[in-house]
């Protein structure tokens, strides 16, 4: 705990793959049979795992990022993270106006503030100019279908996922006391090496101060991310 461990290979090495069955999401028939003797220890107890079956065992303590895809159609940016804030946080959530500062906070940190109002899911659906003035959403969801549009836009892959990091943060800073694992898949691939650099020191900065085991797997990492702790 505390640090961040990085786990190297080539494409198709089977890293993914591993964060999955670390996560303790069920693995399909494309990852193949799980042994029967394979098991995952855990704080020195050992957590058995079968084919095509979650681990609540694992993932009640794992939070896992590993794909940044999979996001709402009729949400901005900034309405992803704040919906998810107050699911994560649930009847423990902050009121409005600090769960606001803590996605604008989110938002600065993963370098999304450019495109908090953007659509989320990737595609370039055109977005309405509808952000009141302290950066908030005037309008959610559907009902915005009806107004006027601004200017349309799409988020890049890296910024989807940043995003999809920023999620995973929301997630662990929602419940410190059971999160204990964070997992990434491959969280600088895609990034300029500026925003790589920031990312890793983001990740190294949540494994010291929330003492969280971090794991991320890496394709090609450069000298300055493994100077910076990964």
């Amino acid at each position: 705990a505390g640090s961040v461990l990085g786990i190297l290979g080539a494409s198709g090495s089977g890293k993914t793959t591993l964060l999955s069955f670390l996560s303790g999401r069920p693995l399909d028939e494309r990852f193949g049979e799980v042994s029967e003797s394979a098991a995952v220890v855990l704080a020195g107890e050992s957590v058995p795992c079968e084919s095509g079956a979650r681990c609540d065992a694992l993932s009640h303590v794992v939070t896992a990022v590993l794909d940044s895809s999979a996001q709402p159609a009729l949400l901005t940016v900034y309405e992803v993270l704040y919906t998810s804030g107050l699911c994560v946080f649930g009847s423990a959530a902050p009121n409005a106006d600090e769960l606001h500062e803590l996605v604008m906070a989110v938002l600065e940190v993963f370098a999304l503030g450019e495109v908090a109002h953007v659509y989320a899911n990737g595609s370039a659906a055109p977005m309405p100019s509808v952000a009141a003035a302290d950066g908030r959403p005037a309008v959610v969801g559907a009902d915005r279908c009806s107004l006027a549009c601004g200017r349309a836009s799409a988020l890049s892959g890296g910024e989807r996922k940043r995003l999809a990091l920023a999620l995973g943060v929301l997630r662990v800073v929602a419940r410190p006391e059971a999160a204990r694992v964070f997992l990434c898949d491959e969280p600088t691939s895609g990034l300029d090496s500026a925003l790589a650099l920031q990312v890793a020191r983001v990740l190294r900065g949540l494994a010291r101060v929330l003492q969280l085991a971090v794991v991320v797997t890496l394709h090609q990492p450069s000298q300055r991310l493994l100077a910076a702790g990964i």
